[in-house]
């Protein structure tokens, strides 16, 4: 039997953990069933989980988004993607949040419906 080239050098076997050490700590488990779609790790840190309970807290004074701004949802895009020379950059929502957001996607806008209305207006 043949033996196949290595592209790399074996890696070394460690005995321990080199990064970090695990941090726990015991929840009630009434806190998980308090409708959340998903149990995050950042909301039950000690900042995050202090805002939290301050917004659980707080009983009147609540708008809904809408009341405030202009909200809006496009309908989804027929992507047809084609390459940076050919085609109009085009951000994923899951970008909104990135500090720089750069395209990672270039969208053929002639095949794009409502082209005019999904670019971000000044």
């Amino acid at each position: 039997m043949a033996v196949r080239a290595r592209l790399s050098a074996p890696r070394q076997v460690r005995e321990e953990w080199p990064f970090h050490s695990f941090k726990s700590a015991s929840l009630p488990a009434s806190m998980l069933f308090g409708g959340d779609r998903r149990m995050e790790a950042e909301s039950f840190l000690k900042s995050g989980y202090a805002l939290r309970k301050s917004i659980e807290a707080k009983a009147t004074g609540w708008l809904r988004f809408r009341d405030i701004a202009l909200v809006t949802a496009p309908p989804r895009i027929k992507q047809v993607l084609v390459s940076p020379e050919n085609g109009v950059p085009y951000l994923n929502t899951s970008q909104v949040f990135d500090p720089i957001p750069s395209p990672r996607k270039w969208l053929a806008i002639e095949k794009t419906n409502a082209a005019s209305e999904r670019f971000v207006k000044q």
